[in-house]
């Protein structure tokens, strides 16, 4: 492949380095292209050559087929490196570094988190905002293999500690604001299961309470965790289920909840707190 790449060809391995993970429809989102015709041909050629991996799944009988996932290989982040430094520096490369990369089991939960970072970068890009990072539960620290691994087994980077748990947020991002920084974490629900999602909160209560997540980040006002919903229904659940618990009261202002489909339609507006009050996503 002739090097620079095109600016279509361009645009689509950028946005790789910072989403990691991109299906078709989400990368015809993020306007890379108008047709999914063309950018498959695009997606082709870099398979072809090495510097993008396409993942592939088994058909869902609920759902039927599944969208590919594409990711950049090492190959590709080397060329990046290489022709584009130091505007994409390797260190700062969203790419699987496991070989290990099929995750059927978590095909959905990882794709509408994906979704929620695609409809936060088309609003911090409108809106010129400045975002300090990105990370999702399914980005690793420590050694992949040998004896690295003993001494730094691979965790997820969002691990936090509380209750005699550890457990990964979705999603962990700062904005850096004008005034001052925003941290936040997210949330993505996928079923029915209320009680599942119920313990999550409370757990994330706990944590807020012993302020871990202020102490690994160096951040002294409290954090927001904003809850999506693959079911709208869900919504009104959860919100009764925490209106009938009084010891929640204290944390209302730290939860806001949205569908997905509220999501992708608009972003920064209609978040609710459990009792039913409305606000944007940071007010």
């Amino acid at each position: 492949m002739n090097r620079p790449f095109t600016e279509r060809q361009q645009k689509i391995l950028e946005l790789l380095t910072r989403f990691k993970y991109l299906t078709v429809s989400q990368m015809l989102a993020l306007n890379i292209a108008k047709h999914a015709s063309n950018l498959r041909l695009s997606l082709s050629v870099f398979v072809d050559a090495g510097y993008i991996d396409k993942l592939t799944f088994a058909t869902d009988p609920r759902v039927g087929k599944l969208e590919y996932f594409y990711c950049l290989t090492k190959k590709g982040v080397d060329i990046l490196s290489e022709v584009y430094e130091p505007i994409y520096p390797s260190c700062a490369i969203k790419y699987p570094k496991s070989s290990n990369n099929h995750f059927s089991r978590d095909y959905n939960h990882r794709k509408i988190t994906i979704d929620f970072h695609v409809a936060f970068f088309q609003w911090t890009l409108k809106n010129h905002i400045d975002v300090a990072f990105v990370d999702y539960y399914f980005d690793t620290v420590g050694a992949n293999s040998g004896h690295e691994r003993k001494s730094a087994p691979l965790i997820s980077k969002n691990q936090l500690f509380i209750q005699d748990t550890y457990r990964a947020p979705d999603i962990i991002a700062k904005i850096n604001g004008a005034d001052r920084d925003y941290l936040f974490m997210v949330e993505m629900h996928c079923g029915y299961d209320t009680g599942r999602l119920y313990k999550q909160i409370l757990w994330h209560a706990a944590l807020s309470s012993a302020g871990k997540a202020q102490e690994k980040y160096n951040y002294k006002r409290g954090i927001k965790i904003y809850i999506v919903l693959e079911h709208t229904s869900m919504v009104e659940n959860i919100a009764k289920r925490m209106q009938q618990s009084p010891e929640l009261a204290e944390y209302k202002p730290f939860f806001l909840f949205k569908s997905l489909d509220s999501l992708k339609e608009d972003f920064f507006s209609g978040w609710m707190y459990y009792d039913g009050q409305i606000d944007n996503f940071i007010s």
